[in-house]
């Protein structure tokens, strides 16, 4: 038997999830605001989670329709819940707005910003990291990746 990952829909609503979807067998990844309940609903319900918070980790809003941009500080900002069943967080990136001249000052450092969040969970606030993710964009920009400013 192997895991199964769905995306956070009407079928993993908090009220029937159960029904339908066996806790032990599937992980829920939610895509919903920092301030909305549903991760916390479904972790109580025994689900495991991955995480890929809209209103931080989507890094191509902004970009389209009535998105808003969020800045490497609010990527680096947004902390997942510290649960056992957390198993993690993605950041996403869509491709209908992208493509190969502009995917890179879309995703880098705000990635990195999420990568440094997910990998070791600092305690420094975006102010404090804010020395290294400008070295880290001048890293990227010296390998010849097109990182935004």
């Amino acid at each position: 038997d192997s895991d199964m990952i769905l995306w956070s829909s009407g079928l993993t609503n908090p009220e029937t999830i159960e029904r339908y979807l066996d806790s032990n067998r599937y992980i829920i990844q939610t895509w919903v605001g920092s301030h909305d309940a549903l991760p916390k609903k479904l972790l109580n319900l025994g689900y495991r989670l991955i995480i890929s918070t809209k209103n931080a980790w989507y890094l191509d809003h902004g970009f389209w329709g009535s998105t808003h941009y969020y800045p490497w500080r609010t990527v680096y900002g947004n902390q997942l819940p510290a649960h056992k069943g957390v198993l993690g967080g993605e950041v996403c990136m869509w491709g209908e707005m992208v493509d190969d001249n502009n995917i890179d000052p879309r995703v880098w450092p705000r990635a990195a910003a999420a990568a440094e969040r997910l990998w070791s969970d600092p305690e420094d606030t975006s102010g404090e990291a804010e020395p290294r993710f400008y070295q880290h964009r001048n890293r990227l920009v010296d390998r010849g990746i097109k990182a935004e400013a």
